[in-house]
């Protein structure tokens, strides 16, 4: 097994997740859809310029309707305050994002990142939410 995906499948079991239970089909054994709270998370090992790449990504919420541009600003100033993770868009989904490069990543700073973007998902959220109504991402919990 590559290392890359030993370490990540270590790192979730650690955490109590069954690796084999999450993973997603449609990245050859690297990658998961993780579910420990109320956001899901999406863990893939990515290769970026030809290095594997931790990719970590919470959608949160839908692009409210309404007030895209307040919307948008709101969005780029909460990425000036954050660390280790930023807000972006897939489609119409608002996420948050962390990508570190796997090199000297060990596996207990995989395991906070990963739950720092969980958490970090978690308040973003819940703070974008209250200033623009919108939907919640939905999440199978």
């Amino acid at each position: 097994m590559d290392p890359s995906v030993q370490m990540i499948t270590d790192v979730l079991k650690g955490m109590g997740i069954d690796p084999a239970s999450c993973q997603l089909p449609d990245f050859g054994g690297r990658g998961w859809l993780v579910q420990t709270g109320p956001v899901p998370m999406f863990v893939v090992i990515a290769e970026i310029d030809s290095l594997p790449a931790l990719r970590l990504t919470c959608p949160i919420l839908y692009m409210p309707a309404f007030e895209l541009l307040p919307f948008y600003r709101k969005m780029l100033d909460l990425n000036m305050e954050l660390v280790s993770v930023s807000l972006g868009m897939d489609r119409d989904i608002v996420c948050v994002v962390c990508q570190q490069a796997l090199d000297g990543l060990t596996p207990t700073a995989a395991e906070a990142l990963m739950k720092r973007t969980l958490k970090s998902a978690d308040v973003l959220g819940d703070l974008l939410l209250r200033e623009f109504p919108t939907a919640r991402y939905w999440s199978p919990m």
